[in-house]
């Protein structure tokens, strides 16, 4: 299928990854474990197979920075934040509004569309003490995994968003949600460890 070609480019600079005098994790780790996931993504699977298919997992060059944090402004601005209703949970993706799965899920195709490969980019599942759950998109680079957030136009390592990592659905087996290790900021002290 077209919508599952792996397609490698490479474009522009790396100016979006952070940089800052503490280090912070750009990586999300793995416990192993099987993780918490959202009913949604369950029903967005059984409705559009194809959003949920296995393919191995790949990481794209840090070149795509620019575009991927341009992209995650413009579906930020473009799509209006609508909360669904209690006890609904549609993940739902080219959506003009929609709440924080929508906005990832969007941003996932639309990143697709451009040419990152599918198996690059994976939701995660995380708690923020401020919205409660919440789903990202990660975008695995060789520089490190990125967070397209609908919260914040910055595009962000793991370790210096604010979030309790929950778990990821990772393309190589994405009916398995897995548990991850909680990003953190390292200082100095920690990288010599």
């Amino acid at each position: 299928m077209a919508l599952f070609r792996t397609i490698f480019a490479a474009a522009v600079t790396a100016a979006v990854l952070p940089t800052c005098a503490v280090a912070q994790e750009r990586f999300v780790r793995e416990t192993g474990e099987l993780g918490k996931y959202p009913y949604g993504y369950v029903r967005l699977c059984q409705a559009h197979s194809e959003q949920c298919r296995a393919v191995p997992r790949t990481r794209v060059s840090r070149a795509w920075s620019r575009k991927i944090g341009l992209l995650n402004a413009e579906v930020n601005a473009r799509i209006r934040p609508v909360a669904e209703p209690r006890g609904s949970d549609e993940w739902r993706f080219d959506v003009s509004e929609g709440d924080c799965e929508d906005f990832a899920l969007t941003k996932r195709m639309e990143l697709w569309r451009l040419g990152v490969p599918w198996s690059a980019m994976a939701i995660a599942f995380v708690d923020s003490a401020s919205t409660g759950k919440h789903a990202v998109l990660l975008v695995m680079t060789d520089g490190g995994d990125l967070v397209l957030d609908n919260l914040t136009d910055e595009v962000l390592v793991p370790g210096a968003t604010q979030y309790e990592w929950i778990s990821v659905a990772y393309t190589d087996r994405p009916l398995n949600w897995v548990s991850v290790y909680q990003p953190r900021q390292r200082t100095a002290m920690d990288a010599t460890k």
